[in-house]
């Protein structure tokens, strides 16, 4: 009987306590929920930046503690971490340090549901900036057992072949796209689209947007759009009749293009591909020892012809810290040098930065060494000027991608030139290039000098 009795007042006692841990939890749920809907800064917000097409559509998640503004900017499922801002009472400023960008607005309207500002960050030709406005994202709407299935016609999953043309130049690019649409919970009947399209020199990353049943044609009509610093990218489309696609691109602010898609599966044989990331660019002469002769980032030079690269198999990698790109593929680098490189692996980056500013080329080199742990050299090669490459690195042709990587065995020939990178937004490209360049570093690593 006191066993008993002790075993009742053991699981009451426990009880009670996951009873009061509950309610504490759900206590500091309902608290945190009530400081987003009482900051004026955090939670969630529809922002938009301002092109000549019309708005680029992204969200923003935003935590407000003191005067220190944290918070993510969302593409559809992706969030990327935003650099540590700030908001004074009036001013909120939202920083992307590793693209040297900023937003920076304040409230338009009492209610402090509505920012306008403007994003700034430094380009080729000088600081772009873009109008910026933001309201309060809507609380969502209680979401249905089961999501509406997609209409067949409006079923654009898979992969496929995207013709870009640009109508001011005439020029076309033929391109890799691949989407994915799952049924929407907010509203039925309409897709959720996820995809990117992926040309030769490195995919857009992942674009979001929606499918929907347009009321005035009846047929299906697309949105997607993206920012992240850098890329700022609207596509609005249709499906064809015939199962095709079509319509307009606008991306930063002033370039616009119309584009068409076709079903991988069902291009015609004669019909133009995407091209080779392994031909684009080459050596002009393959049995030449390649070479080089950069400044870094600390005042010195550094030479391929050095005794830390001799005998060695180098990767050359031709970036700028403001590519997108660039920074998909410096988590592969970097893992790629831990793992091989008592085995005899070099990695060098080449930053080809947007200003001849060495102060500030030093500051952007810096963030991206610490973002990914980088423990090899990057050098101030240059800049993204027209014939940098050419004058610094005039063994090569054909270059047209950042990043670029060059594969070097250890005789100091170059093996293999690859042009882009496909990032995660790819899916298994992805996995697919990782594989690739492991098995080319593997190859070359055994192969006698």
């Amino acid at each position: 009987m006191l066993r008993l009795t002790v075993r009742r007042y053991i699981s009451y006692m426990v009880v009670a306590g996951l009873a009061s841990v509950a309610l504490s939890m759900g206590t500091a749920v309902a608290q945190r929920s009530a400081a987003s809907r009482t900051d004026p800064i955090s939670g969630r917000w529809d922002a938009a930046l301002e092109v000549p097409s019309g708005p680029v559509a992204f969200g923003l998640d935003l935590n407000r503690r003191g005067s220190v503004v944290r918070g993510h900017i969302l593409n559809g499922p992706e969030r990327m971490a935003l650099s540590t801002s700030s908001f004074d009472g009036t001013t909120v400023v939202l920083r992307l340090d590793e693209y040297d960008g900023r937003i920076t607005a304040k409230f338009e309207d009492a209610a402090k549901t509505k920012l306008v500002g403007q994003y700034q960050r430094q380009t080729r030709s000088g600081i772009g900036t873009y109008r910026f406005v933001a309201t309060r994202a809507a609380r969502p709407a209680a979401k249905p057992a089961f999501a509406a299935a997609v209409d067949a016609s409006m079923e654009i999953s898979g992969d496929w072949i995207i013709t870009i043309r640009d109508p001011k130049s005439s020029s076309e690019e033929v391109s890799d796209a691949t989407f994915t649409v799952k049924p929407s919970q907010a509203t039925p009947g309409a897709g959720e689209v996820t995809g990117t399209i992926i040309p030769v020199s490195g995919d857009y990353g992942l674009l979001a947007g929606m499918i929907r049943r347009d009321p005035s044609s009846g047929g299906a009509v697309l949105r997607m759009s993206r920012f992240d610093g850098i890329h700022v990218v609207k596509i609005e489309g249709r499906v064809e009749t015939d199962g095709s696609l079509s319509g307009t691109l606008s991306s930063g602010l002033s370039f616009e293009a119309t584009w068409k898609a076709t079903r991988k599966e069902r291009t015609a044989a004669g019909e133009p591909k995407p091209g080779d990331p392994y031909s684009l660019t080459r050596v002009k002469d393959p049995s030449a020892v390649f070479s080089f002769s950069l400044p870094d980032s600390r005042g010195g030079t550094v030479s391929l012809a050095d005794e830390r690269f001799r005998g060695k198999v180098v990767l050359i990698d031709i970036m700028g810290t403001w590519c997108p790109n660039c920074h998909d593929s410096a988590p592969l680098l970097a893992d790629l040098h831990r793992r091989y490189r008592s085995k005899g692996l070099e990695v060098v980056m080449l930053a080809y930065e947007y200003t001849p500013d060495a102060a500030r080329n030093a500051r952007q080199i810096d963030i991206f060494r610490k973002k990914y742990g980088i423990e090899f050299p990057i050098l101030m090669a240059g800049t993204t000027a027209d014939g940098e490459i050419a004058r610094t690195l005039p063994q090569l042709e054909g270059f047209g991608a950042y990043p670029t990587t060059i594969f070097v065995g250890r005789d100091g020939r170059v093996r293999r030139i690859h042009a882009g990178f496909s990032g995660p937004a790819t899916g298994e490209r992805h996995t697919h290039v990782k594989r690739e360049f492991e098995s080319l570093v593997r190859e070359l690593l055994d192969a006698k000098p």
